[in-house]
């Protein structure tokens, strides 16, 4: 069976995303493998997050998060100076979407980052990131965090 390796690079709104996608892209690119930069929106529509240039987000329609989303993913991708990334952007449960896709687009590896200085990713994905490590056989590649000291 000849497939070409997959990793999926699992990001959220904040300022180590960029960090997280560097490397896992490093990563992927090692193994020769095909590189999605993947944020998953959560099931609240309206809420507010500083992204990765502190930007204030505020986000009142499934539009607006779906175009936000795709623009963070995207100047992401551009700061990866490479047109072959994908982009991907799912609405659900953090874990329960990261698995879904990594088994329907038969991903060989999740990259997620494990702990934030953002007390939004601190929730939200600190947990998230246990619970995708608790419930796959996929390999995972987990880029540590530190909190501030």
């Amino acid at each position: 069976m000849n497939h070409s390796k997959k990793i999926i690079i699992a990001l959220d709104y904040d300022s180590n995303a960029i960090k997280i996608a560097e490397f896992g892209y490093r990563f992927a690119k090692s193994i020769d493998a095909e590189v999605i930069l993947l944020h998953i929106n959560t099931d609240y529509l309206h809420y507010s997050v500083s992204d990765v240039n502190k930007n204030l987000l505020v986000m009142d329609s499934e539009a607006d998060v779906k175009k936000t989303t795709l623009q963070f993913l995207g100047k992401i991708k551009k700061h990866l100076k490479d047109t072959d990334v994908n982009l991907l952007q799912a609405n659900g449960n953090v874990a329960e979407t990261i698995l879904k896709l990594a088994k329907s687009l038969f991903i060989d590896v999740i990259v997620l980052g494990s702990h934030s200085k953002s007390w939004f990713e601190n929730i939200v994905m600190g947990s998230e990131t246990e619970k995708v490590l608790d419930k796959t056989n996929i390999p995972l590649l987990i880029i540590p965090i530190n909190k501030p000291e």
